[in-house]
Formats: C-alpha cells, sequence, structure tokens
C-alpha cells in the first residue's frame, strides 16, 4: 500500500508553530519598546528644544528693547547698516544657542507683513535656498496661529529640504496697539539619532529575548515532539494493516488521551476486521457454491431443454396429416415455441455467469472487424427490416475477443428486435479513445425506452415490453453491464439524435 506521508512531519510543525511565536513574540516586544523609547525621548528633545526657542525670542526681545517696534512704520523705518547689524547679532546669538533662524515680524494692517529683524539669509537673492523660507514666511497664512493666539506661544514642528525642525512664534502688541512676533527654528538633528538608537536598543531586546526564550521553546517543544513523533510512527503502522502493536501512551495529558482513543480505535478496527475477513471468506464460499449450482444447473437443463424441443418437433411432424384438429397441433407448436425460449433462457444464464471473467487475453482489440462479422451473422434480419447501419472509425477496445463479440451482437440484436413498426431500423456505431480508456456508442431511431426505464432495463429478467411478443429473454442487457463493469466500466442508456436511445459502454484501458 502507498503511503505519501513522512513519519514525523506533524511534530516538525509543532516545533516550527513555536518558533514562529517566539518570532513574533519576540518582534512584539522589541517594536514596543522601542516605540516607547522613541516617544520618551522625542518627548524630552521637543521639551528641551521649545525651552531653548523660549529662551531666543525672550533674548531677542530683550536685546531689541519692549519698544523696538513702536517706532517703525514699515521697511525703510530702518537704514540697511541698521538692519546689517541686527541681522549680525542675531546671527551670532544664533550660533551660540544652536538655531537655525531668529527672527521678528510686524503685522503694518491687516495682511501685511515685514520683517523687522532676521538673521543672515540673502533675503535680497531669490535663488538663495535660504531665502525660501523667508519668503515662505511672508504669506499671512503662515502666522494665522499666532496672530489668533496675540500674546501665547504657539509652537509647531515643520520638515523641509534640511530635514526635521521645531519653531516658535511669540505674538506682542507695541504700544499702537499693532502686533509683532518674534520666531526661532532649531534643526532636531537629533530625531534621526533617537531613532537609531531605538532601533539598536530594539535588536538589542529582539536578540536577548531569543536568546533568553529560545532553550525554552526547544526543550518544550521537544518534549511534545518525541511523544508525537512516536505516536506518528504507529499510526503509520496502522494504517499500512499493522492492527497487533499497542500506541504508546506518553506526554501531555492531551496527546496519552489521543494515544488511548487512537489505541482504542485500533483493537475496535483489528476486530472488525477479522469480523470482515471471516465474513467475506464466508461469502465468497458461498458465492461459488452458487455460481457453481448455477453452472451445473444450467448445464444439466440444456440437454431435457433440446430433448423437449426435438421431441415436440418430431410429434409435430409425426401427427401432421393425420388428425384433422388443429388445437393440438396448435398446443404442440407452443411447447416447441416454449422449449426454445427455456432453451434460449438457459443458453442467457450461461452466457450472464461467464460474463463476469475474461474468455481469453485481454488486450487492445481493434472492434472494426468483430462488429462487422456479428453484422455478417445477422445480415438475413438487416436485409428483411431494410435496417441502414452507419460505422464510423472505432478505437482499440481493451477486452477479450468472445466479450467484445458477445457485446457487440447483444447490442446489434436489441436494436433491430426492439424498432418502429412503421420505420426502417437505423443505427450508428461510433467510439472516442481517451486518457482512461475507450468509448462506444450504438444509437438508433427506435421507440426509445422512458427515462424511469433505463436503470432497470440492465437488470436481471427486467424487459418494459409485453412478455406475449419474442423479444427475448430480459437478459441480454445484464449480460453487457456485467461484462463491462467485470473490466471496471460503465455502461448506460441516453437519448439519441435519431430519435431513439444510445448504449454508451466505456472501457477503461488495461493497467
Amino acid at each position: 500500500m502507498s503511503d505519501n506521508r513522512v513519519p514525523g512531519r506533524a511534530a516538525r510543525g509543532i516545533l516550527f508553530v513555536w518558533m514562529r511565536g517566539l518570532l513574533l513574540l519576540a518582534l512584539l516586544i522589541a517594536a514596543l519598546f522601542s516605540t516607547i523609547l522613541v516617544r520618551s525621548k522625542t518627548a524630552d528633545m521637543m521639551a528641551a528644544a521649545d525651552a531653548r526657542l523660549l529662551m531666543a525670542v525672550e533674548m531677542l526681545r530683550e536685546i531689541v528693547g519692549p519698544d523696538f517696534h513702536d517706532g517703525l512704520d514699515g521697511p525703510e523705518s530702518l537704514s540697511d547698516r541698521e538692519f546689517a547689524a541686527i541681522v549680525e547679532r542675531n546671527n551670532d546669538l544664533c550660533r551660540r544657542l544652536g538655531l537655525q533662524y531668529l527672527w521678528s515680524v510686524l503685522e503694518l494692517e491687516e495682511g501685511t507683513l515685514v520683517f523687522t529683524t532676521a538673521t543672515h539669509s540673502d533675503i535680497h537673492d531669490p535663488t538663495s535656498p535660504v531665502a525660501g523660507f523667508f519668503e515662505a514666511h511672508r504669506d499671512p497664512a503662515s502666522f494665522n496661529p499666532a496672530l489668533e493666539a496675540r500674546t501665547e506661544p504657539v509652537f509647531s514642528t515643520f520638515h523641509n529640504e534640511w530635514g526635521q525642525g521645531r519653531m516658535v512664534l511669540a505674538p506682542r502688541q507695541d504700544g499702537r496697539g499693532r502686533t509683532y512676533m518674534f520666531g526661532a527654528s532649531i534643526q532636531l538633528t537629533a530625531y534621526r539619532a533617537i531613532l537609531r538608537d531605538a532601533l539598536g536598543a530594539g535588536l538589542m531586546v529582539f536578540t536577548l529575548v531569543m536568546i533568553g526564550a529560545f532553550p525554552v521553546v526547544l526543550v518544550l517543544s521537544r518534549r511534545m515532539i518525541a511523544p508525537i513523533s512516536s505516536l506518528t510512527a504507529s499510526a503509520d503502522r496502522m494504517a499500512s494493516g499493522d492492527l497487533d502493536l499497542a500506541l504508546p501512551a506518553a506526554g501531555p495529558l492531551e496527546i496519552r488521551s489521543l494515544s488511548r482513543s487512537l489505541d482504542q480505535m485500533r483493537r475496535d478496527l483489528k476486530h472488525q476486521l477479522a469480523a470482515l475477513r471471516q465474513s467475506e471468506a464466508s461469502l465468497s464460499r458461498a458465492n461459488a457454491e452458487l455460481r457453481r449450482f448455477a453452472e451445473i444447473s444450467a448445464h444439466h437443463l440444456q440437454e431435457p431443454a433440446r430433448r423437449l424441443v426435438s421431441f415436440a418437433q418430431r410429434l409435430r411432424v409425426s401427427l401432421y396429416g393425420k388428425i384433422s384438429d388443429p388445437e393440438p397441433l396448435q398446443e404442440l407448436e407452443f411447447i416447441s415455441q416454449s422449449a426454445l425460449r427455456l432453451r434460449t433462457l438457459i443458453q442467457d444464464i450461461q452466457l450472464y455467469l461467464a460474463a463476469g471473467a475474461p474468455l481469453g487475453e485481454v488486450r487492445p482489440l481493434d472492434p472494426a472487424p468483430l462488429l462487422q462479422d456479428v453484422l455478417a451473422q445477422h445480415q438475413a434480419l438487416i436485409q428483411e427490416t431494410g435496417a441502414e447501419i452507419l460505422v464510423t472509425d472505432l478505437p482499440k477496445v481493451d477486452l477479450d475477443r468472445s466479450r467484445l463479440t458477445k457485446l457487440f451482437a447483444i447490442l446489434v440484436e436489441n436494436a433491430l428486435a426492439h424498432r418502429r413498426p412503421d420505420l426502417a431500423p437505423r443505427l450508428e456505431v461510433s467510439g472516442l479513445r481517451t486518457s482512461q480508456g475507450a468509448t462506444l456508442r450504438i444509437a438508433d431511431n427506435g421507440p426509445g425506452i422512458p427515462a424511469e426505464y433505463r436503470e432497470r432495463v440492465f437488470e436481471v429478467f427486467e424487459r418494459i415490453h409485453s412478455r406475449s411478443t419474442p423479444t427475448g429473454t430480459g437478459i441480454g442487457l445484464a449480460i453487457v453491464r456485467r461484462i463491462v463493469e467485470s473490466r471496471g466500466g460503465r455502461v448506460w442508456i441516453e437519448d439519441s439524435d435519431l430519435g431513439g436511445i444510445a448504449v454508451i459502454v466505456e472501457l477503461p484501458g488495461i493497467v
């Protein structure tokens, strides 16, 4: 018996599941640790950055003085020398505090902003990459959060081509009621370092979890693998038919419970198999005795039937012309016909009993010559009925010559016997070779068979026509089915394009 299972495969699957769970757990712990670390350090970094930014704007406010913006009416209020001095001073403050930019703006009127202090920026050079920062912040919408806050500082995080940054806008009002604000920005260069540190810490945690938990997982899985491997090997022996060896009961509670259940199933199967073998042997003996009885009975009944036919015919010839009463002659004719039918029935029973076993070598046969022999044997009936028979190319069929000939004879005789009284018979014999074997199709234009009877006609002595008509013994299609099924094939009836039925015979190839 072929068995494609791999012993121990289920046990190795358990180790794989445990290792996959350990890997996921380690990844989860590492990711959680890294996330907490990033958030904690980021919060500390942001708090330090915010404190430095607030200190910067407050220092700038003290440097320029609280009344600096009261005397400004526009960009022309400061000369280039004064603005350059402010820029240089702000540059120095940015360097000392580690800032990116430091500036102040004044809202002259709603929607009009002007820079009043700044760091070095090449603000007058539109192609300068640094100038883009100030150009962007000439848009009043950029300052709306601070303008709406009026007095509270507003912090925000940004990201530009120089990386991650943090900015503060601290709004104030001058003596004339106008809003001005100090701003400062700082590059968060430590953010990437935080991410790198968190990633490194996460990898370290992952490694520690894997190193610490792997031995535990390995030990636990091996404690399960050993009993499961033993149980799997025992189950494989059961599957191969060895039901004598008891299954081991070791390992965890669940595995011991499974082992006990399988062992109980092994004992039950063993008892059932023994009973089945005993029943099979008894059935085989009974079938052999019944077959032998049927064969002997049919053989011994042949001779009385033959003699009955012979003596009935001789008596009919002897009495012909000697008696004037036709009734005895009719009764003798009835006896003769009944004897002939009895002899045919006995012959068909012998054919049915013999149809289940080959009557020669089973090999690929060309069915065309055998079919032509059958048609030649029925040439008189074909001419009498005016039958038209069309035979197309037939595939080779894997069967013995004797039974294939009998199969064709029964199907042709049935098609010619069960014909329409007002229509000449027409038969079409075709076939098809498949990867599994061959299919034959015998179609006719007869009266057909109702769907509800198409399975019954294959049973022994089943006839759907009146028994008063000489239409055979009712065992022909049963012989066909016995021949086909003895080869592992199947036969069925379906509607024919000719208006009658088509008998489909499907025979497998030689294995």
